[in-house]
């Protein structure tokens, strides 16, 4: 076993039995990291560190078919909004026409 795996199970089993005996005695974090002799800053990198939520584990998700555009993108609307300016192009506009208004407004914003 590699030895800064078995290091931090170590350490995670200590503070856990620290944070109990903390619970336990219903004084403040200060107060008990005082009493323990423990940084009170390292007891509330602990109390993060051991009662965040489990990571969110892997997944796996079939696939979806994946199939190109029956609708080619020259055909199709689009509203672009820039601040509060908002700007409609019709589907078949020419593109290098739209290239420099695009140009145009990130000029003016």
């Amino acid at each position: 076993m590699n030895l800064n795996k078995e290091k931090s199970r170590r350490n995670h089993r200590k503070w856990s039995r620290v944070l109990e005996k903390w619970r336990e005695s219903d004084m403040s974090g200060a107060a008990f990291a005082h009493q323990e002799g423990l940084s009170y800053n390292q007891l509330r990198y602990w109390v993060r560190k051991l009662e965040k939520p489990d990571k969110a584990k892997f997944v796996a998700v079939p696939s979806l078919e994946t199939r190109p555009l029956e609708v080619p993108l020259e055909d199709v609307p689009l509203k672009l909004h820039f601040g509060p300016c908002q700007l409609e192009i019709p589907a078949g506009f020419h593109g290098p026409t739209l290239l420099r208004i695009l140009h145009l407004f990130k000029q003016v914003s």
